[in-house]
Protein backbone atom coordinates (compact mmCIF):
# COMPACT_ATOMS: atom_id res chain seq x y z
CA UNK A 1 0.00 0.00 0.00
CA UNK A 2 1.19 3.30 -0.82
CA UNK A 3 2.31 6.17 1.89
CA UNK A 4 -0.33 8.28 0.32
CA UNK A 5 -2.92 6.03 0.31
CA UNK A 6 -2.76 4.97 4.06
CA UNK A 7 -1.71 8.78 5.68
CA UNK A 8 -5.56 9.16 3.76
CA UNK A 9 -7.32 6.36 4.93
CA UNK A 10 -5.88 7.07 8.67
CA UNK A 11 -6.92 10.73 7.98
CA UNK A 12 -10.33 9.67 7.10
CA UNK A 13 -10.71 7.33 9.49
CA UNK A 14 -9.50 10.14 12.01
CA UNK A 15 -12.26 12.05 10.70
CA UNK A 16 -10.18 14.83 9.11
CA UNK A 17 -13.14 17.09 7.55
CA UNK A 18 -10.90 17.87 3.96
CA UNK A 19 -10.43 14.07 3.41
CA UNK A 20 -14.02 13.07 4.58
CA UNK A 21 -15.65 15.23 1.94
CA UNK A 22 -12.77 14.18 -0.83
CA UNK A 23 -14.11 10.64 -0.52
CA UNK A 24 -17.53 11.77 -0.08
CA UNK A 25 -17.48 13.45 -3.65
CA UNK A 26 -15.78 10.19 -5.04
CA UNK A 27 -18.55 7.95 -3.12
CA UNK A 28 -21.24 10.50 -4.50
CA UNK A 29 -19.56 10.77 -7.96
CA UNK A 30 -19.55 6.68 -8.21
CA UNK A 31 -23.39 6.10 -7.05
CA UNK A 32 -24.49 8.78 -9.09
CA UNK A 33 -24.77 6.23 -12.32
CA UNK A 34 -27.30 4.25 -9.84
CA UNK A 35 -29.63 7.36 -8.83
CA UNK A 36 -32.35 6.89 -11.02
CA UNK A 37 -33.11 2.82 -9.47
CA UNK A 38 -32.66 4.20 -6.60
CA UNK A 39 -33.83 7.14 -6.00
CA UNK A 40 -36.58 6.79 -3.43
CA UNK A 41 -33.87 5.69 -1.33
CA UNK A 42 -31.14 7.27 -2.21
CA UNK A 43 -30.22 9.13 1.12
CA UNK A 44 -30.18 5.93 2.43
CA UNK A 45 -28.12 4.08 -0.43
CA UNK A 46 -25.44 6.76 0.24
CA UNK A 47 -25.29 6.35 4.06
CA UNK A 48 -25.04 2.62 3.53
CA UNK A 49 -22.25 3.32 1.48
CA UNK A 50 -20.20 5.57 3.30
CA UNK A 51 -20.59 2.83 6.13
CA UNK A 52 -19.46 0.42 3.90
CA UNK A 53 -16.08 2.39 3.32
CA UNK A 54 -15.77 3.29 6.62
CA UNK A 55 -16.09 -0.48 7.59
CA UNK A 56 -13.64 -1.23 4.64
CA UNK A 57 -10.85 1.91 5.35
CA UNK A 58 -11.32 0.29 9.45
CA UNK A 59 -10.71 -3.58 8.78
CA UNK A 60 -7.78 -2.72 6.63
CA UNK A 61 -9.06 -4.62 3.33
CA UNK A 62 -7.52 -1.84 1.09
CA UNK A 63 -4.25 -3.76 -0.32
CA UNK A 64 -3.57 -1.35 -1.92
CA UNK A 65 -3.23 -3.01 -5.61
CA UNK A 66 -4.97 -0.42 -6.97
CA UNK A 67 -5.55 3.41 -6.67
CA UNK A 68 -7.57 4.22 -3.46
CA UNK A 69 -9.66 6.45 -5.24
CA UNK A 70 -10.69 3.36 -7.98
CA UNK A 71 -10.62 0.51 -4.38
CA UNK A 72 -13.72 3.35 -3.23
CA UNK A 73 -15.25 3.30 -6.34
CA UNK A 74 -15.94 -0.27 -6.66
CA UNK A 75 -17.09 -0.69 -2.74
CA UNK A 76 -19.44 1.96 -4.05
CA UNK A 77 -20.38 0.00 -7.20
CA UNK A 78 -20.68 -3.16 -4.97
CA UNK A 79 -23.00 -1.54 -2.84
CA UNK A 80 -25.31 0.11 -5.12
CA UNK A 81 -25.51 -3.02 -7.48
CA UNK A 82 -26.55 -4.78 -4.02
CA UNK A 83 -29.21 -2.39 -2.62
CA UNK A 84 -30.49 -2.39 -7.12
CA UNK A 85 -31.25 -6.47 -6.44
CA UNK A 86 -32.32 -6.27 -2.85
CA UNK A 87 -35.08 -3.85 -4.38
CA UNK A 88 -35.57 -6.08 -7.15
CA UNK A 89 -36.55 -9.28 -5.49
CA UNK A 90 -39.68 -10.30 -4.58
CA UNK A 91 -40.86 -10.66 -1.82
CA UNK A 92 -42.93 -14.44 -1.45
CA UNK A 93 -44.85 -15.61 1.51
CA UNK A 94 -46.12 -18.93 1.77
CA UNK A 95 -49.74 -19.16 3.48
CA UNK A 96 -48.21 -21.44 6.13
CA UNK A 97 -45.55 -18.31 7.87
CA UNK A 98 -49.05 -16.28 7.24
CA UNK A 99 -50.23 -15.25 11.27
CA UNK A 100 -53.15 -13.59 9.73
CA UNK A 101 -53.76 -16.76 7.06
CA UNK A 102 -53.89 -19.04 9.49
CA UNK A 103 -56.31 -16.90 11.44
CA UNK A 104 -58.05 -17.04 9.04
CA UNK A 105 -58.03 -20.75 8.47
CA UNK A 106 -58.74 -21.61 11.65
CA UNK A 107 -61.79 -19.10 11.90
CA UNK A 108 -63.46 -21.06 8.90
CA UNK A 109 -62.26 -24.33 10.00
CA UNK A 110 -64.64 -23.66 13.57
CA UNK A 111 -67.26 -22.00 11.82
CA UNK A 112 -67.75 -24.53 9.03
CA UNK A 113 -70.12 -22.71 7.01
CA UNK A 114 -68.95 -24.05 3.67
CA UNK A 115 -72.37 -23.92 1.93
CA UNK A 116 -73.13 -26.73 -0.54
CA UNK A 117 -73.80 -24.40 -3.04
CA UNK A 118 -69.97 -23.27 -2.93
CA UNK A 119 -68.58 -27.25 -2.15
CA UNK A 120 -70.73 -28.38 -5.07
CA UNK A 121 -69.40 -25.57 -6.88
CA UNK A 122 -66.23 -26.48 -6.27
CA UNK A 123 -66.59 -30.01 -7.07
CA UNK A 124 -67.76 -29.16 -10.51
CA UNK A 125 -64.45 -26.92 -11.07
CA UNK A 126 -62.38 -30.03 -9.89
CA UNK A 127 -63.71 -32.02 -12.59
CA UNK A 128 -63.31 -29.61 -15.34
CA UNK A 129 -59.68 -28.25 -14.57
CA UNK A 130 -56.54 -30.72 -15.45
CA UNK A 131 -55.33 -33.53 -13.26
CA UNK A 132 -51.95 -31.72 -13.68
CA UNK A 133 -53.45 -29.02 -11.99
CA UNK A 134 -55.08 -31.12 -9.50
CA UNK A 135 -52.03 -33.15 -8.64
CA UNK A 136 -49.87 -29.68 -8.40
CA UNK A 137 -53.28 -28.26 -5.82
CA UNK A 138 -53.46 -31.32 -3.86
CA UNK A 139 -49.30 -31.18 -3.28
CA UNK A 140 -49.95 -27.42 -1.90
CA UNK A 141 -52.67 -28.83 -0.10
CA UNK A 142 -50.41 -31.20 1.51
CA UNK A 143 -47.62 -28.53 2.45
CA UNK A 144 -45.10 -29.07 0.15
CA UNK A 145 -43.29 -25.56 -1.39
CA UNK A 146 -42.45 -25.17 -4.97
CA UNK A 147 -38.64 -26.52 -4.73
CA UNK A 148 -39.81 -29.69 -3.43
CA UNK A 149 -43.09 -29.83 -6.04
CA UNK A 150 -40.43 -28.91 -8.53
CA UNK A 151 -37.71 -31.90 -7.54
CA UNK A 152 -40.65 -34.40 -7.79
CA UNK A 153 -42.32 -33.26 -10.97
CA UNK A 154 -38.64 -32.72 -12.49
CA UNK A 155 -39.94 -29.39 -13.37
CA UNK A 156 -37.57 -25.79 -13.05
CA UNK A 157 -39.26 -24.23 -10.30
CA UNK A 158 -40.20 -20.87 -11.75
CA UNK A 159 -41.88 -23.29 -14.61
CA UNK A 160 -43.39 -24.65 -11.36
CA UNK A 161 -45.05 -21.10 -10.44
CA UNK A 162 -46.04 -20.60 -13.89
CA UNK A 163 -48.38 -23.70 -14.02
CA UNK A 164 -49.56 -23.56 -10.57
CA UNK A 165 -50.78 -19.48 -11.69
CA UNK A 166 -52.11 -20.70 -14.85
CA UNK A 167 -54.78 -22.93 -13.08
CA UNK A 168 -55.22 -20.79 -10.54
CA UNK A 169 -56.67 -18.26 -13.47
CA UNK A 170 -57.90 -21.48 -15.35
CA UNK A 171 -60.06 -21.53 -12.05
CA UNK A 172 -61.05 -18.70 -11.70
CA UNK A 173 -62.42 -18.59 -15.42
CA UNK A 174 -64.63 -21.83 -14.66
CA UNK A 175 -66.11 -20.02 -11.79
CA UNK A 176 -66.96 -17.25 -13.54
CA UNK A 177 -68.55 -19.66 -16.07
CA UNK A 178 -70.41 -21.43 -13.70
CA UNK A 179 -71.99 -18.84 -11.66
CA UNK A 180 -72.95 -17.21 -14.76
CA UNK A 181 -74.37 -19.79 -16.02
CA UNK A 182 -76.63 -20.45 -12.70
CA UNK A 183 -77.89 -16.76 -13.01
Amino acid sequence: MSRESDAKIEAYLAGEAEVVAEVDRWIQSAARPFFRRLSSQWDDVLQDVRLEVFKVFSSGQFRGESNLKTYVWRVVNHSCLDQVRKLSRWLWTDIEDSSEAQEIAERKMRDERLSLSTTDLLTRILEQVSEECRKLWQMLLEGHNYREMSQAMAVKEGALRVRVLRCRKRAIELRNELLDGES
